[in-house]
């Protein structure tokens, strides 16, 4: 098959052009159990860690929640973290007043609202909100005060810091409270005497050195693109913003994308269906909790990402559109999706098949842009043939050869002009 080479010349005879991929930010998550009463663990409380052994870094507890969800739930993977139970996370009232936390699992999180808390009429309406929701509240590192008061009746468990307490005042605490919490916890035990102590007494749950002290559980964090989730926050905060508009912005970055789909097909989520493209999970998750969860990516100050590999991303997942267009075959939005995550092994510094165990897509999806299997594989491979000049291998169900280079011209114009920021200069 003859086809004259266009004055765009090739996106590339493999990836040589853009050099070996940037190496990965190593992350870091402290994790302690939370046992019950028979020392079966009950859940996670979840720590901000800054290195391997060091505790938290000097930054403020906003931030530092934002980090340990992007970690848990971006980079390392809550299955990873938490298997089948809960996360104790916590939450400086500033994150709860502006409702960040919305866009984490109802039935997976316990959100803890810190001893160092301003209880006001606002976040009294805002903790009764959640709760009717479905949302678990706890109450951290409690020693009783009056204030607390509005918040006891909403919290379904309280952490008593039994260190701050003498054996006395835990007493005076467990008999104050048994009657209006759930669940009690004893927090920071460290004695076996301590643990056959607030056993006897009636407490729920434990926690503490003696039972366990946090380990550190290590990942690595995935690059992204900062100016397209600044972007596309600005774009967000646009109230007239509609979901077509939403999901071009989302589709202009493969590795956002990605960290989409595997966030709403996480088994943290628990559902019964899988979603294999950003349409489908925006028009799932709606506005409000994309515009949540993309701001806590932006706190999380992701690294740049590696542009000619995401030009490159995007002109291959429009040419797979493309080409499904001119055949009539109609579910080009796969399409779109093979392309887009096509590159993404070079773009994480993964194999292929790692990256595809972590996004649980449509068979049919990870088959063709594993081994180029069906017709979107063959879509795909229409498109990589034609990258590196391999002529003989450049057709695809019937399309002419005409309308096959006028889809790859098409395509590479695209992704110059769906990311302009891209060329020429960096940001």
């Amino acid at each position: 098959m003859e086809i004259e080479k266009d004055h765009f010349g090739r996106l590339g005879d493999g990836l040589s052009a853009v050099g070996s991929p940037p190496e990965l930010q190593t992350v870091f998550v402290g994790r302690q159990p939370i046992f019950d009463r028979q020392l079966r663990v009950y859940g996670y409380e979840l720590l901000f860690r800054s290195t391997e052994t060091a505790g938290a870094s000097a930054i403020n507890g906003e931030t530092a929640t934002a980090q340990v969800i992007n970690n848990v739930f971006q980079e390392i993977g809550p299955e990873q973290i938490l298997g089948p139970h809960r996360a104790f996370i916590n939450c400086p009232d500033t994150l709860l007043r502006k409702g960040h936390c919305l866009v984490l699992s109802k039935d997976r999180v316990v959100l803890e609202v810190l001893e160092n808390a301003v209880i006001d009429e606002e976040l009294v309406k805002v903790l009764g909100w959640m709760r009717q929701k479905g949302y678990v509240i706890a109450l951290d590192d409690f020693v009783y005060d009056p204030r607390w008061e509005p918040l006891i009746p909403l919290a379904e468990i309280i952490k008593l810091d039994v260190k701050a307490l003498t054996s006395v005042q835990t007493r005076q605490h467990y008999e104050r409270l048994r009657p209006r919490a759930p669940k009690l916890l004893a927090e920071k035990v460290e004695t076996p005497e301590e643990f056959a102590c607030y056993r006897a007494m009636g407490f729920d749950l434990f926690q503490g050195y003696f039972l366990a002290r946090p380990m550190v559980v290590t990942g690595k964090k995935l690059p992204a693109a900062r100016l397209a989730v600044l972007r596309l926050l600005a774009r967000l905060n646009n109230p007239a913003i509609e979901f077509e508009h939403l999901e071009a912005e989302l589709n202009r970055d493969p590795v956002l994308s990605y960290k989409l789909l595997r966030y709403v097909n996480s088994a943290f989520f628990g559902l019964s269906r899988r979603f294999s493209s950003v349409r489908q999970a925006t028009i799932y998750l709606g506005l409000e909790s994309i515009r949540r969860w993309v701001t806590l990516i932006a706190m999380a100050e992701l690294v740049d990402q590696r542009h000619e590999l995401i030009r490159m991303a995007l002109a291959r997942a429009k040419m797979c559109e493309l080409l499904y267009e001119e055949a009539q075959l109609g579910d080009k939005e796969r399409a779109f999706t093979v392309g887009l995550f096509s590159l993404l092994d070079a773009l994480l510094g993964i194999p292929i098949p790692d990256v595809l165990q972590q996004l649980p897509l449509a068979e049919e999806v990870n088959g063709a842009i594993r081994d180029h299997a069906g017709v979107l594989g063959a879509a795909l491979h229409c498109v990589i043939a034609y990258e590196q000049s391999n002529w003989h291998e450049v057709a695809f169900s019937g399309v002419s050869d005409a309308a096959i280079k006028d889809a790859y011209v098409r395509a590479v114009r695209w992704s110059f002009r769906a990311a302009p920021w891209f060329v020429g200069k960096e940001g």
